[in-house]
């Protein structure tokens, strides 16, 4: 009888955990909250291109944690957070010594933004 009592109990318990989730009309905001957001770029492409994509590389003077980079020559990545808007103006405007990358198609920059973003904000 033992033996038995266990297996119902864990059933109970994962039936009332899996109540808490709800969808019974209560609060939507919960649920929607658990859902991180999607990547606004291909990520594994975007780290790639980080460490090897472009030249000079990103890397060689950003320090990224997730990428293992720790060049001191420009900004700190993982202090700065940079959004993926914040990057492809950088890549754009080229801000103090850096350069423009108005040759590295909009499609890597997309996954470099997405890849520093998500690497930045806890996603990495």
């Amino acid at each position: 009888m033992r033996g038995v009592s266990l297996p119902i109990a864990t059933l109970a318990i994962a039936g009332t955990l899996v109540g808490c989730g709800g969808g019974g009309g209560g609060d939507t905001a919960v649920g929607a909250a658990a859902t991180p957001p999607q990547p606004k770029g291909d990520l594994t492409a975007g780290r790639d291109a980080f460490l090897i994509g472009t030249e000079p590389r990103c890397g060689d003077c950003h320090a990224l944690a997730d990428a293992g980079t720790t060049a001191q020559v420009a900004a700190n990545l993982d202090e700065a957070k940079p959004t993926f808007e914040e990057v492809l103006d950088a890549m754009a405007e080229g801000p103090g010594a850096m350069p423009k990358y108005g040759e590295v198609s909009m499609e890597v920059q997309t996954n470099i933004a997405a890849y520093v973003e998500y690497a930045t904000h806890g996603g990495g």
